[in-house]
């Protein structure tokens, strides 16, 4: 486990949390409903499903802690720095300008609040975003534009084109009978032995 009290506490604070958004959410939404009557009807359904979405985040982070599996806590930790720490690179790439390393971790968990956005990929919205409190944190317009869009570069494009030149060579190779069965029978094989 991960020690006891401080993981109750922590559990209970993000109880506390999903109550409480749950009673903002409500609170937004009677507000806009008295002021505008009718024409909240898009803003209403957006509130409901972000309150769905934090909620359901809120409990599945709930579990994951009470389970105390310290490998996934600290490769989800991990995670994140390097890739606060890949974005960081970007701003120093680009001459840095970068806010101060709080702010910057904060510019950075809430402009990746964009993704919320219903863009595949959350392309588009997540650049939005960081950039947008890249710059409310004192960075530099096009530092901040520059160093966000290599990052996503990174992050989503290069992925993405080696992705696609593996499946090519995948399907090349299982384009042969043979190959194909020989796959087979090692996946069937790794089942067998509780591999898979």
């Amino acid at each position: 486990m991960l020690g006891g009290e401080p993981l109750e506490v922590t559990c209970s604070a993000k109880s506390g949390l999903v109550e409480q958004a749950r009673q903002d959410v409500s609170t937004v939404s009677k507000r806009l409903r008295q002021q505008y009557g009718e024409r909240t009807w898009m803003v209403d359904g957006t509130l409901t499903t972000l309150h769905e979405q934090l909620v359901g985040k809120v409990r599945t982070t709930l579990f994951v802690l009470r389970r105390g599996d310290r490998l996934l806590i600290a490769g989800a930790v991990t995670y994140y720095a390097f890739d606060v720490a890949a974005l960081g690179a970007a701003f120093q790439a680009f001459g840095g300008g970068a806010p101060p390393v709080a702010e910057f971790v904060l510019a950075y968990t809430i402009g990746h609040a964009g993704a919320l956005l219903p863009t595949p990929g959350g392309v588009g919205g997540t650049e939005g975003g960081l950039i947008g409190m890249m710059v409310v944190y004192g960075a530099p317009v096009d530092v901040a534009t520059a160093a966000v869009l290599a990052y996503r570069v990174f992050q989503l494009g290069l992925p993405a084109i080696l992705g696609a030149l593996s499946m090519l060579r995948i399907r090349a190779l299982l384009a042969d009978e043979s190959r194909r069965e020989r796959v087979a029978a090692a996946f069937e094989e790794a089942r067998e032995a509780g591999r898979l």
